[in-house]
């Protein structure tokens, strides 16, 4: 069985916030935020550091992420990011929402997911 999660379940704010007032949060602040899924995630392969692009339902989670960043007042400085692609492309479309297409963003094969060799695909 798969969690709600895993098949994408609506991205919900846990506090109340006045959507069309919101408040900018106040930091210092660090946001984790896991890619959009891919073809791979959606077969339940192991992708490491395969690089498949993000896939429709991906880039609707990475825009949902955005969305809801923004209806918390969540603003950035810069962005850091791996090398792949997905990674990449959910920064993306996160940042679109945000209306914040332009800050800088630092890639880093440091933050590539974990390498899983034989058991990759």
């Amino acid at each position: 069985a798969t969690s709600s999660r895993a098949q994408g379940a609506n991205i919900l704010p846990l506090v109340e916030v006045d959507s069309k007032n919101p408040k900018k949060l106040e930091g210092p602040y660090v946001v984790l935020l896991r890619h959009g899924r891919t073809p791979h995630n959606n077969m339940q392969l192991f992708t490491g550091w395969e690089d498949p692009p993000l896939a429709d339902e991906g880039i609707e989670d990475a825009k949902n992420a955005g969305r809801l960043l923004k209806l918390h007042g969540v603003e950035f400085d810069v962005v850091y990011t791996s090398w792949l692609t997905r990674a990449i492309q959910t920064a993306y479309y996160c940042l679109l929402e945000l209306d914040a297409v332009w800050l800088p963003m630092v890639k880093s094969w440091r933050l590539n997911e974990r390498m899983y060799g034989a058991l990759t695909g």
